[in-house]
């Protein structure tokens, strides 16, 4: 039944990305009850921000790369995601977009969405 009917995300979510890194912050249930912080940041390697100086590499893609990243952090914290409900936040309607969707015109975009997926 919990699957069924909407409520609040157990976990949720704020990330963001620019040229030179990502990163997001997970405020997710503690085993007391009370709410824990998880921040984490990375910084992209010199290629990912050579492709994006060249144009190869869009905002939208690096903004998508941090959705993806801040998914795994999440999965790394988490015992288990079992009947648990996660809100991921974005500023990035492109990335917002994609992942409701699961659909991208961009081919990195796309490549990163079906990491998601799995």
């Amino acid at each position: 039944m919990a699957q069924i009917i909407p409520k609040l995300p157990n976990c949720h979510d704020y990330s963001d990305a620019c040229k030179y890194d990502a990163g997001s912050v997970w405020i997710v249930p503690g085993p007391d009850g009370k709410p824990r912080y998880i921040f984490w940041f990375i910084d992209f390697p010199p290629e990912v921000i050579r492709l994006f100086e060249f144009h190869i590499l869009s905002i939208n893609d690096l903004e998508m790369a941090g959705v993806l990243l801040a998914w795994l952090v999440l999965e790394c914290h988490m015992s288990s995601l079992h009947h648990l409900q996660a809100g991921l936040e974005c500023d990035n309607s492109s990335s917002v977009h994609w992942t409701r969707k699961y659909s991208a015109k961009s081919l990195r975009a796309g490549h990163l969405l079906r990491a998601l997926a799995l």
